[in-house]
């Protein structure tokens, strides 16, 4: 992330991050499918699955290590603190609703990535209205 620090700008890092989670997860929309009882998966489709996993992944990890570096230098504390808390909070909600959106979608037989593919899109608007 150093050399990425030093030679990108925050917002075009956002929008690569968040533009590979969304292209990603839309793929994942149409080749995932959870398996169920008896069902046989290809070992290319498992690891076309896993890989796009991993870069997404991959890129949100990249795009929160980003955040926390430009973060420290451009707020003062009791900002920083405040806008770190609020996103520490939603992350909290999210991961304790998790297994009830995941089971929700699963019971409506809709894919779970297309909730990721909403956030992707909504993180991406979010990071053009941001200065």
């Amino acid at each position: 992330m150093y050399f990425v620090i030093n030679k990108l700008e925050r917002k075009a890092v956002a929008v690569c991050t968040f533009s590979i989670t969304l292209v990603c997860s839309f793929v994942l929309v149409f080749v995932y499918r959870p398996k169920a009882e008896g069902d046989v998966v290809s070992l290319s489709s498992n690891i076309g699955i896993l890989l796009a996993i991993f870069l997404i992944t991959f890129s949100i990890t990249a795009e929160w290590t980003f955040f926390y570096v430009y973060v420290t230098e451009l707020y003062p504390t009791q900002v920083r603190v405040i806008g770190t808390s609020l996103v520490s909070l939603s992350a909290a909600i999210t991961l304790s609703l998790a297994s009830f959106i995941i089971n929700g979608a699963i019971n409506a037989g809709f894919s779970v990535m297309i909730v990721f593919s909403i956030f992707a899109v909504l993180s991406l608007v979010f990071t053009f209205c941001l200065p």
